[in-house]
């Protein structure tokens, strides 16, 4: 028999009525079938159709048409021209497509690291006051002009010395000035606790202990003579 170069008509609604019928998959694969045997089968002859139609019988393709299954097609051109117009009309939810994936969500900022906190502020120096030089006698006293080395004069020297150069040292404007009164009073402090104290170690603590008490009024402006500041 001669080898038909189209795909047989009857496969083709076939394929058309499998479609209706089945999925999309099925479609394809009646598809692929047909179109693997359109060079295997035989084409009818012309003679063996009319000879059907002279005995009274349609043809298989005809029989199909009548029962509304299929439709028949002439080439492949038409075969796809079915095929668009069956997506179109395909029912809905019929080979649906895959829902999207969903999105990730973005990922959160990195948050900063908060700022160092400023450092705080120096302190503010402390206001000098005049029992600071007392304390500072008391330090130097000790350690540089024990009882034992030195005369009394040599002592009253170093009293009158220190708090001379302690205000200088803090930038306290004025000279050192005593009247005679308080020049007296100082002779007198030294000389007594000399004369008081048993051990020398013990002289310029007694001494500047009285020369910081607040009890004598006396006391108090003589310390302001000496350092420019009140107590």
């Amino acid at each position: 028999p001669r080898l038909s170069p189209q795909p047989p008509p009857l496969l083709i609604m076939v394929a058309v009525a499998k479609c209706r019928l089945g999925s999309c998959q099925s479609l394809l694969r009646v598809l692929a079938l047909c179109l693997a045997l359109q060079w295997a089968l035989p084409r009818p002859s012309t003679d063996f159709v009319m000879g059907a139609r002279a005995l009274g019988r349609p043809s298989p393709s005809s029989a199909l048409l009548r029962r509304g299954i299929g439709a028949e097609v002439s080439d492949d051109s038409d075969i796809r021209n079915k095929l668009k117009e069956w997506k179109k009309t395909r029912p809905a939810g019929f080979d649906a497509a895959a829902p999207a994936p969903a999105k990730k969500a973005p990922a959160p900022a990195a948050k900063k690291a908060p700022a160092p906190a400023p450092p705080p502020p120096p302190p503010a120096p402390r206001q000098l006051e005049a029992i600071d030089a007392v304390t500072d006698l008391l330090e130097r006293g000790q350690q540089d002009a024990s009882p034992d080395n030195l005369t009394p004069q040599q002592l009253i020297m170093v009293f009158f010395a220190h708090f001379s150069g302690w205000r200088q040292r803090n930038g306290i404007p004025g000279e050192l000035e005593l009247d005679t009164k308080q020049k007296q009073m100082v002779i007198l402090m030294i000389q007594s606790n000399l004369n008081l104290v048993n051990s020398a170690k013990d002289f310029w603590p007694q001494l500047c202990a009285e020369l910081g008490s607040n009890r004598d009024p006396e006391v108090r402006q003589l310390l302001f003579a000496l350092t420019g500041l009140y107590q």
